[in-house]
């Protein structure tokens, strides 16, 4: 009752996507919904209507969730010593102290939750724990169409050719190679009329972007798309952007009109600066942007300790965004997705997070006792379309652009 008290308090940034269900199975059936778009026929008074709601199209497959178990010894002399770490004298009970340790042990476990949540998005949970030897593999299923990245054409074009909107000659941005069915680069321009410009480029008209795919993902796959997850390294570069600063009144639209029309040779372009609608960010405490482009913003900034070697390393990459619909715009009932906890090594039989803890340890062993905590979950994307990657730049733009790279393993634990 304690861990699942703490388990209650753990609400992370995507807790809300993939939330906890409990089932009563070994085996995890993942079903995932294509919807239809049918609408109810006009009749006759009085006339049968004549057929039924057709069913959904579904999608089915088995999956083993992972199967997570923990120790925490807790000697009897820890206990004893009655004082709280880094006081002086300040008592620290044996409730509290165990409190605390049980907490420490839902932490770690909220960790792979939300690391595990994080891959779902990303197209797909393939992970090894380099501990057990353990693997879970299982694809979410994201539909190839929405994956995009900055540079993705369906030609091969040299660095500084054109390309076309219409009648309209774009440059690329770098060399374009056929590697994809479509001319998605031309979703990543700037205000010079380049394409394949990465975000992280000063004139990359993210707005732009932002709003094409919006409509793409709607058209495609017949819902609103109204979040947008990554990285607090991208949001800083994102800052950083001209256009994004003169819509925060940072800079002068004055002065953006200068360093933009110097770039594009164009004065037309500068002077369109000023036209864009102040709505299209939105700002929070502190002057952080909360949302951009119509699209509510997540950050997801989650940190873990490599098991082998000791290494800080990110749940989220720095340079990829996901776009998602966390509810069908037209059925409010239908969510993204679920953790499913299953029925694993529960000594109840229960789904979900169990705990037990030994009796007294037998000599020669010191005195103490210890607690194991476990679960078994795996979380699924429901609606697997309801979510799209973008490669929005390089991880090394990132890294150039922040100028001082963070230290990641400073302060490891």
């Amino acid at each position: 009752m304690l861990a699942r008290s703490f388990e209650q308090l753990e609400i992370t940034p995507l807790t809300d996507l993939f939330p906890d269900v409990n089932i009563n199975e070994r085996t995890i059936v993942i079903e995932q919904i294509i919807e239809g778009l049918g609408i109810t026929p006009i009749v006759r008074f009085g006339v049968p209507g004549g057929g039924f709601m057709e069913p959904n199209r579904i999608r089915s497959m088995s999956a083993q969730p992972a199967v997570v178990r923990e120790d925490d010894f807790i000697d009897q002399a820890l206990i004893n010593q009655l004082r709280k770490p880094g006081t002086v004298n300040q008592a620290w009970s044996p409730e509290e102290l165990v409190q605390r340790r049980v907490q420490q042990l839902i932490n770690r476990h909220a960790r792979v939750k939300d690391l595990f949540r994080s891959k779902a998005l990303l197209g797909g949970i393939n992970y090894v724990d380099p501990r057990s030897g353990v693997s879970v593999d299982v694809s979410t299923n994201i539909p190839p169409h929405n994956f995009f990245t900055y540079a993705g054409y369906n030609a091969t074009v040299a660095s500084g050719g054109n390309v076309y909107i219409g009648q309209t000659a774009y440059q690329a941005a770098q060399a374009f190679s056929n590697d994809k069915g479509r001319t998605e680069a031309l979703f990543f321009t700037s205000t010079d009329q380049r394409a394949g410009v990465k975000w992280t480029d000063p004139y990359a008209d993210i707005i732009r972007c932002i709003r094409l795919l919006k409509q793409y993902l709607y058209k495609t796959n017949k819902n609103r798309f109204t979040e947008i997850i990554m990285s607090s390294d991208l949001m800083t570069i994102i800052m950083e952007n001209n256009y994004i600063k003169n819509l925060m009144g940072i800079a002068s639209i004055q002065v953006l009109n200068q360093q933009t029309s110097t770039v594009a040779g164009n004065a037309a372009v500068g002077a369109s600066v000023g036209s864009i609608p102040a709505t299209y960010i939105t700002l929070g405490v502190g002057g952080d942007i909360t949302s951009i482009g119509g699209l509510k913003v997540r950050l997801m900034d989650g940190l873990y300790r490599d098991p082998v070697t000791n290494e800080i390393q990110t749940f989220w990459p720095s340079n990829q965004i996901a776009i998602v619909a966390p509810r069908a715009m037209q059925d409010a009932n239908a969510s993204l997705g679920f953790t499913y906890h299953a029925s694993g090594e529960s000594p109840d039989g229960a789904p979900g997070l169990f705990m037990r803890v030994s009796g007294m340890t037998e000599p020669p062993a010191p005195t103490g006792r210890v607690m194991q905590l476990g679960d078994s979950f795996l979380p699924v994307a429901v609606y697997p379309h309801w979510i799209c990657v973008v490669n929005v730049c390089d991880p090394t733009d990132l890294t150039t652009q922040i100028i001082l790279q963070a230290n990641l393993n400073y302060g490891t634990f």
